[in-house]
């Protein structure tokens, strides 16, 4: 009987209706895209500039073949997870602010944002590349994070950040 009910609430928790997305690039397209976003929903971007900031406030997928670019234009940090299960990979991330106590990042997943996934992105120019910021069990897998190169050496950020993240997995990372 047990076991039934741990089957049932497995499947419950599980997005039934999940679909597939493809993105344009352009103003305001994936700002739209993920407001309108089911849980579980996949994100396909086609090349080109998307602008952020963005954030991801429940389990979705941002999926790109390398030549989708994400621009925070220079405010804050570009992509934010706060939903549980997030998912990017393939993607390019530009344009971080500069504010270093804010930990202006590529990619920010705060505390509460479990199970994120970051893999096979390619994170450029940004304050810090990624920052994982009380999330628990984050992968973040095989990127390549080009930090800025400043003169002085404390405006150029940490190429990952991590803070209170237990179970969090760095590997295979160029940094």
């Amino acid at each position: 009987m047990m076991m039934r009910v741990l089957a049932l609430l497995m499947l419950l928790s599980t997005p039934l209706l999940a679909a597939e997305v493809h993105v344009m690039p352009g103003e305001g397209t994936l700002a739209e895209a993920i407001a309108r976003a089911d849980p579980g929903d996949v994100l396909i971007l086609s090349g080109g500039a998307y602008l952020g900031p963005v954030t991801l406030d429940r389990m979705l997928t941002l999926q790109g073949d390398g030549s989708a670019v994400i621009d925070g234009q220079g405010k804050g940090t570009v992509i934010t997870i706060t939903g549980d299960g997030v998912v990017l990979t393939g993607l390019t991330v530009i344009g971080s602010g500069n504010d270093n106590q804010a930990i202006d990042s590529a990619i920010k997943v705060v505390k509460g944002a479990d199970r994120a996934r970051i893999e096979n992105n390619r994170l450029v120019e940004n304050m810090h590349g990624v920052d994982v910021h009380g999330g628990l069990d984050t992968l973040v897998l095989n990127n390549v994070i080009v930090g800025r190169q400043n003169f002085r050496m404390n405006e150029r950020g940490n190429g990952i950040y991590i803070w209170n993240s237990p179970g969090t997995v760095v590997e295979g990372n160029d940094v």
